[in-house]
């Protein structure tokens, strides 16, 4: 029992990163644009980027797996899913500079950072889908997906949405994105 405890715990950890990822931009970042004037057309731009790589998320799964088994080796997701969380990570601490600068080239940034974390929230998500095969019985994967979708949730609406959008409050929004960028390094 401990141990299914350990790997459930071990596969919601990237799908809180998800949804603090998610929870940041869209109750954070997004509303901060908005109360600087930022139009509504940058705005859903910004959000626009970030969406692309999840409607191509259907590709990356047999990529990884070509990629996983080109080494020779029996496939193992859980490289994929560290990668993609660094690279996330780095791209959260980034957005935050870009959200607190001014209006322009700054937006423009702030999609390009946001569509580059996206495509490693996305790889990191096929993985942890794949790891879910590799390691859940059939029997369990339905009370494992209801635990990684609570996981999403936890991190877009407690953690994002709540704690993060405090931290902006009293210490701006690059404090937050570096908050973010640890929590998503730690979790993946």
């Amino acid at each position: 029992m401990r141990g299914d405890v350990r790997i459930v715990a071990g596969l919601a950890a990237p799908y809180l990163a998800q949804g603090l990822a998610y929870g940041f931009m869209g109750w954070v970042v997004v509303p901060t644009l908005a109360a600087r004037g930022v139009p509504l057309a940058d705005q859903a731009w910004v959000l626009a980027a970030g969406g692309l790589p999840w409607v191509a998320k259907a590709a990356f799964g047999p990529w990884l797996d070509r990629h996983r088994r080109g080494s020779g080796q029996r496939p193992d997701p859980r490289r994929s899913v560290a990668l993609a969380s660094v690279v996330a990570a780095g791209c959260a601490a980034l957005l935050g500079t870009a959200a607190a600068s001014d209006h322009g080239a700054a937006v423009a940034v702030l999609a390009v950072l946001w569509l580059v974390h996206n495509v490693a929230l996305a790889l990191q998500d096929a993985a942890t889908d794949a790891l879910v095969l590799d390691v859940v019985p059939p029997a369990r994967r339905g009370r494992v997906a209801a635990a990684l979708l609570g996981a999403h949730h936890v991190g877009a609406e407690a953690i994002a949405g709540m704690l993060l959008g405090a931290a902006v409050g009293a210490a701006g929004l690059g404090t937050g994105a570096w908050i973010e960028a640890a929590l998503v390094l730690l979790l993946g």
